[in-house]
């Protein structure tokens, strides 16, 4: 694994490693302009050149960068330098979650509960902020585990569907309403997916809507990366559009 620990990348100068997983390493940085100290978030050299992962890497960065939450790191810019392509994110002091609970298992201890309850706290609130963004995209969206199950949909999509959370929520995407998903090239493509695929775009499905009728859905999905997860998830949207 490269170690880019004591060079300088355009305006940063690069610190220790933080961590590193199978998508990006991350670095502690210095920002001289600013007097301030970043986290670089940045792609394995040899992801760089792929352009599905490159741009997903940039989406990634816009989705958390229009966040605004004290309990969600901040990122600042997106920016390749020299073949590398890095986010520069918010440094924040301390260790991680994952680093503390593995010196509570070394220690044999177990954390105290004050602690557990002002983590579980800041962690709801982070969420039910990143949920209320999310129900404020028009298009409908689902998010698929390892075995196309449904993890979770957005308002959008129970109410063009006219389903609810019980009937969708844990179920396989071809299972819900009439069958509409269950087209065999769809599955194909969420399933390659699952296999090593990025993503795939503009698939086209025919819909009759009970009350507005035939419509046609494009549809898109692309492989979630969660940093620090290695759970296979898909994020599935729909664009709908009116037939004449």
């Amino acid at each position: 694994m490269f170690d880019l620990s004591g060079r300088t990348i355009g305006r940063y100068r690069i610190g220790e490693r933080l961590g590193q997983g199978g998508m990006a390493q991350v670095y502690k940085a210095y920002q001289p302009g600013l007097d301030r100290y970043v986290a670089l978030k940045i792609l394995h050299p040899h992801l760089t050149t792929d352009e599905d992962f490159a741009m997903r890497f940039q989406r990634e960065g816009r989705a958390i960068a229009a966040l605004e939450h004290p309990n969600i790191v901040r990122v600042y810019d997106f920016d390749t330098v020299d073949d590398l392509t890095f986010l520069v994110m918010e440094y924040l002091e301390g260790i991680s979650l994952k680093a503390r609970l593995r010196e509570l298992a070394n220690q044999q201890e177990q954390m105290a509960l004050p602690e557990v309850v002002a983590i579980v706290y800041a962690l709801a609130e982070a969420l039910e902020y990143a949920e209320a963004i999310v129900e404020t995209v028009r298009e409908p969206l689902v998010v698929l585990d390892a075995d196309l199950r449904v993890k979770s949909a957005n308002k959008s999509f129970f109410s063009t569907f006219a389903v609810t959370s019980g009937q969708t929520l844990g179920r396989n995407i071809f299972e819900l309403g009439n069958g509409q998903w269950d087209i065999p090239k769809l599955r194909s493509l969420l399933e390659g997916i699952l296999a090593g695929n990025i993503k795939f775009e503009d698939f086209e499905v025919i819909y009759e809507f009970p009350q507005t009728g035939r419509k046609k859905m494009l549809v898109n999905a692309s492989r979630l990366f969660i940093p620090g997860n290695q759970t296979k998830m898909i994020l599935m949207t729909i664009d709908i559009r009116t037939l004449f």
